[in-house]
């Protein structure tokens, strides 16, 4: 008697082949990928091919892609189609349906206080713009997601190091970075792409460092305080990441020339014979994603020769008033006061500035006429029960509520509590305690509640009447 296997199970699964990632047929290039690491490998060797030939228009054809896309892959591409328009290749893009990335394969100099959105878009930078850059793309994450403390500051600060090392070792003014939130899988994912010599010829003027191969040179570039020109920089710029990644449970690819460097499960791997396009001389892509579910140690990843570097967060600092104080001037926010949507990305930006350190914010209202129910349930009420009313007093400041303003924020906040809490018999029930140490108990004076600004006074008489609630220590540890 045969047996024939049951592909309902798993062990006698046969695996189903992937296509090709990209077919070349005539000079038309039709992409089925833009997920996987070889896609750019095979375009350029199909491309060479082509070039060899002498060709002189080609078209890249997105029709068949139906999958997402990631910046391993959008940002070199751009970056090779830019290096063929330099070489007179006429390049036509076609069929190209991913609404959310806005100015691939016509990547444009970042112009700060444009307005645009940063990520999901592959963008120059030069030294004009690496820092202004560098605090959109981070200002914009955080608007869309609360991270635990230290992983947003150790992603900025990596990324600033390997956009500086783009503009000080790889002999070229100017490179093209993207960056991606998967809120799914809890990743950040960073790609950083240049068309300039390559990390091995970095150390050719170098007195103490000559490596024989770009594989050796990328292994010397993540050591600690290895650099090609001291002159340029102490050399822990890459160490950095990729002590980042490792505590980060994330992702680094190095890929310059034709070696390449991969570190994933933090396991080491080495790859030589890399396809180049034979038009450039070198090339250097550093991939990287950074896991974000858990808080990361900023001291550990950053301490260099045995010694701690003290972080500065600049993006927080530079919100900062002669006080020490955050503030945000909800004018020049920029969203609006009239959605939910705009309230959540200020909402999240004040919960990752109290996540990284505890600072006193104050929200001021100057020149804004109405807020609607939805903008001040999600910002204030929403603020309120996550922080607990302690801590919310302790930390938040609103200034400017005129009289209509103020009715919207009582009745969002009155109704938030509703929602989030049960009373019965004059005692206070949480569905969800914000803080095991703390009881609540009812408190009808307001006077101290400093909802409506610095002088703790009420926000209206009728509101004092409906009574709010206050925290006081509880001896259960």
């Amino acid at each position: 008697m045969t047996f024939t296997p049951s592909y309902s199970d798993k062990r006698h699964k046969p695996k189903r082949k992937r296509l090709v990632n990209v077919d070349c047929v005539g000079n038309v290039f039709w992409f089925n990928y833009l997920n996987h690491h070889k896609v750019v490998a095979e375009f350029v060797e199909k491309l060479n091919v082509l070039i060899g030939k002498g060709a002189k228009e080609l078209v890249l054809d997105f029709s068949r892609v139906t999958r997402q896309f990631f910046p391993s892959v959008i940002v070199p591409l751009t970056g090779l189609i830019d290096a063929l328009k330099r070489d007179g290749v006429s390049v036509r893009v076609r069929n190209w349906s991913f609404s959310t990335i806005s100015n691939s394969f016509k990547p444009s100099l970042f112009v700060p206080g444009g307005g645009e959105a940063v990520l999901n878009s592959v963008w120059k930078f030069d030294a004009n713009n690496i820092y202004s850059l560098n605090e959109a793309i981070f200002n914009e994450l955080e608007q869309c997601e609360v991270f635990p403390k230290g992983v947003t500051y150790l992603a900025s600060w990596s990324l600033n190091e390997v956009m500086d090392n783009v503009l000080n070792h790889s002999g070229v003014s100017e490179g093209y970075i993207m960056a991606q939130l998967h809120r799914k899988s809890k990743h950040i994912a960073f790609c950083v792409y240049d068309t300039g010599i390559g990390i091995k010829d970095s150390f050719r003027d170098s007195e103490r460092y000559h490596p024989k191969s770009q594989v050796e040179a990328i292994k010397l570039a993540i050591q600690e305080n290895v650099t090609s020109d001291k002159d340029k920089g102490q050399g822990n710029g890459l160490f950095g990441l990729h002590s980042l990644v490792n505590q980060g449970d994330g992702k680094l690819s190095i890929t310059s020339g034709e070696g390449s460097y991969l570190y994933i499960g933090k396991v080491p791997k080495t790859y030589d014979g890399i396809v180049s396009y034979k038009n450039l001389n070198s090339h250097t892509c550093i991939d990287f994603f950074v896991d974000y579910s858990t808080e990361m140690d900023v001291a550990k990843v950053l301490t260099f020769k045995n010694i701690d570097y003290k972080p500065v967060n600049l993006r927080i600092e530079n919100l900062e008033d002669e006080r020490g104080n955050i503030f945000f001037k909800i004018k020049e926010m920029g969203d609006g006061t009239g959605t939910r949507q705009a309230a959540l990305k200020l909402k999240n930006r004040i919960m990752n500035i109290l996540n990284e350190e505890p600072k006193n914010i104050i929200l001021d209202f100057e020149n804004v006429n109405v807020i609607s129910s939805s903008y001040a349930d999600e910002l204030i009420a929403k603020l309120l029960v996550d922080l607990g009313l302690f801590q919310f007093n302790q930390l938040i400041r609103l200034r400017n509520l005129n009289d209509n303003m103020q009715i919207v924020l009582q009745r969002s906040v009155i109704q938030r509590f509703i929602d989030s809490y049960t009373l019965r018999d004059d005692s206070l029930k949480f569905k969800d305690i914000p803080n095991d140490k703390f009881n609540y108990t009812p408190q009808r004076n307001v006077s101290d509640v400093g909802l409506c600004g610095e002088t703790y006074t009420p926000c209206s008489q009728h509101v004092a009447n409906m009574g709010l609630y206050t925290a006081t220590p509880s001896t259960k540890v």
